[in-house]
């Protein structure tokens, strides 16, 4: 495992490039923080010596890329909508139907709500 020195360092190094490059390939906040996060506990963990500063910065950008590939083909990423796309569904539902759906979204508590919803 890394010390805590050769973790900060690395961050300060290199963290802006990992980023640059999980957005480039995720376009989603939320998901560059996850994959940044992944690739420097792997980073810490990891106890192989770099040949050199340049191999480091090479080995940190191929697991950013992989760790975000890895993350495109998830279920979950696969399987869960944004909240966009469920406010865009939420308008264009008929007006009946959105008394209804919108009685259901009052109700209290909110596991009551999400049964009813996902039924």
């Amino acid at each position: 495992m890394r010390s805590e020195e050769e973790v900060s360092r690395a961050l300060n190094a290199h963290a802006n490039t990992v980023r640059r490059i999980c957005f480039m390939h995720l376009n989603s906040r939320s998901d560059v923080e996850d994959v940044f996060q992944e690739v420097f506990l792997k980073y810490a963990i990891r106890d192989a010596a770099f040949e050199s500063h340049d191999h480091e910065r090479a080995w940190l950008l191929r697991v950013s890329i992989n760790a975000c590939k890895d993350m495109q083909k998830s279920f979950w990423r696969r399987r869960v909508s944004s909240l966009e796309d469920a406010d865009a569904w939420h308008l264009s539902i008929a007006d009946e139907n959105r008394l209804v759906l919108d009685a259901v979204l009052r109700l209290v508590p909110p596991k009551y709500r999400d049964v009813i919803y996902l039924h």
